[in-house]
């Protein structure tokens, strides 16, 4: 994390506010489609909306990867703790709250550069999208063996 953030004013964080709440919506729209349990969409949302903000928080300073470990990290812990907390399978909170990082853009720009003949710019996509892809599930994995190296200590 070498560089320094400087928020630029107000028009910064009204931009941020705004993807917050589109990361919000996003995880709602898609629990909505899956047929999430009611009482489990809110928490969801505010599980993925609340890593999509660390993730905002740390990209400025650190770069794609490492934001996005330790949004995966947060995220992974926040859906243990919800999980444990509503008694629901891990799953139904998880995958509402990892929307907002499918890196969407980036494997239609990997497409569209690769039919267009322009090679370079589709592996370049390729890459940042298996590295999002990738961290994500680093950071639940991370999370995952922390839990059972505790449990273990504990027995």
């Amino acid at each position: 994390c070498g560089r320094y953030w400087i928020w630029n004013g107000n028009r910064r964080r009204w931009f941020m506010v705004l993807e917050v709440f589109g990361a919000f919506m996003t995880s709602v729209a898609y629990s909505l489609v899956m047929q999430v349990p009611s009482d489990k969409i809110i928490p969801a949302s505010v599980n993925g909306a609340f890593a999509w903000f660390i993730f905002l928080l740390l990209n400025n300073m650190c770069g794609l990867a490492f934001s996005t470990y330790i949004a995966g990290i947060c995220m992974s812990m926040g859906t243990q703790l919800l999980s444990r907390k509503y008694k629901t399978p891990i799953t139904v909170i998880l995958i509402p709250s990892f929307i907002p990082f499918v890196p969407g853009a980036d494997i239609y720009k990997c497409m569209f550069y690769l039919m267009k003949g322009q090679s370079s710019l589709s592996v370049y996509h390729l890459g940042l999208t298996i590295t999002v892809a990738g961290m994500i599930g680093l950071g639940a994995l991370s999370v995952e063996a922390l839990l059972r190296l505790i449990k273990k200590a504990a027995l």
